[in-house]
């Protein structure tokens, strides 16, 4: 984690993965969603439906987190072997879990 005073690690990466990408490599269509609250997974299960998609990325709520039915749609992703990332969208600074 970075802010204005110091660089601090908590924990290491879990892993590291590079993709080798050169100028013939194509990159197929991503789709990024918004996490919020009552989210229920509908653009995304409607998307595995109609879509050709091959990654998702979902803006989580403030520490990454998701909604449990969303987290289903993404997990029904997941079982079709599609890449999903999820992020925080907390801008910068640091948080503290309660105790």
């Amino acid at each position: 984690m970075a802010d204005a005073e110091e660089v601090r690690f908590y924990r290491a990466p879990l892993r590291h993965q590079t993709l080798a990408v050169d100028t013939k490599t194509q990159l197929g269509p991503v789709e990024i969603l918004m996490g919020y609250a009552g989210a229920d997974g509908r653009v995304i299960r409607s998307l595995l439906r109609d879509e050709p998609i091959q990654e998702l990325v979902i803006a989580g709520l403030g520490l990454g987190g998701v909604p449990a039915a969303m987290f289903d749609a993404i997990q029904q992703a997941r079982g079709r072997g599609l890449p999903v990332v999820i992020s925080t969208r907390v801008q910068d600074g640091y948080f503290h879990l309660a105790p």
